[in-house]
């Protein structure tokens, strides 16, 4: 079994960073200065999506393009959508919609790969049923709480990144972000808090597991979506401001994967049996 989930990891891994090779040769950026670098950077970052989501598509036991289906919106709202809402509020609007047409297709191909090297045992599960733990309305009220909790953590964790960062650019005489004024800022991070709890919705859903588990997938599938994945690759960003950044983001992911976990997981009503009918 660890065998075996060693070569799905590296086959996942493999498989994206050709993808992302072939995609640079149709553009013409493989032969642009720096792209071995750059291809080597993609490389770490295909890594930890193989090895560090796949655990979690082998137990989404859905069939298999269903469980693509799934794992493409919960890449996408967390590694390109989410991303997208934060990035508006620096760059232009083209810029957004480019970063969006990138990621559906990295997306797309990190969700094909997870979905076809990463199988689980059985497939008999289905989405409605693993949400019928909840109705509608609760799920609901959950996700807008979660929304609105999502905005102090995150200035929670970002007051404590700022002091880094600042240092990290007073010493290179550079300065990367300018801050938004306190209420566009707050909206949008009201914004990817519904994002993330949505995608939380559905993977605490399939799981069926006890919060524990559930906040361990969550915070993972945060950080490393939300996180180290795309930051791994943006080489305009300093190294240091870099891993400042990714600290930071798994910290807001480990606490808000945890006010995720309990809400959305505890008290639910008992997961219908899903070999009935």
């Amino acid at each position: 079994m660890r065998t075996g989930w060693w070569w799905r990891g590296a086959g996942t891994a493999l498989g994206y960073v050709l993808f992302v090779f072939l995609l640079s040769l149709a553009r013409g950026t493989a032969f642009h200065p720096g792209y071995p670098t750059n291809l080597a950077l993609v490389a770490v970052s295909a890594l930890l999506a193989g090895f560090g989501l796949g655990p979690l598509a082998a137990m989404l036991r859905l069939p298999p393009i269903r469980r693509i289906a799934v794992l493409f919106g919960i890449v996408f709202v967390l590694l390109s959508a989410s991303n997208a809402v934060e990035v508006a509020l620096y760059l232009p609007a083209a810029t957004v919609l480019g970063t969006l047409a990138g990621g559906l297709l990295q997306s797309l191909a990190l969700s094909v790969l997870l979905g076809l090297f990463f199988r689980p045992a059985d497939t008999d599960d289905r989405l409605g049923s693993a949400l019928a733990i909840r109705s509608p309305l609760s799920w609901g009220w959950r996700v807008v709480v979660l929304g609105v909790l999502w905005v102090p953590v995150f200035l929670l964790c970002a007051l404590a990144d700022t002091p880094v960062v600042e240092a990290i650019e007073k010493s290179a005489r550079t300065q990367t972000f300018t801050s938004p004024p306190m209420a566009v800022l707050v909206s949008s991070e009201f914004v990817r808090g519904l994002l993330h709890a949505a995608v939380f919705v559905v993977i605490v859903a399939l799981l069926r597991r006890r919060w524990p588990v559930a906040w361990l997938w969550c915070a993972v599938s945060l950080a490393l979506l939300n996180g180290w994945i795309p930051i791994i690759t943006q080489t305009t960003l300093a190294p240091l401001i870099r891993v400042a950044n990714g600290v930071e983001i798994t910290l807001s992911s480990v606490i808000f994967g945890l006010l995720a976990a309990w809400l959305l997981a505890h008290r639910a009503a008992p997961a219908p049996d899903r070999h009935a009918g």
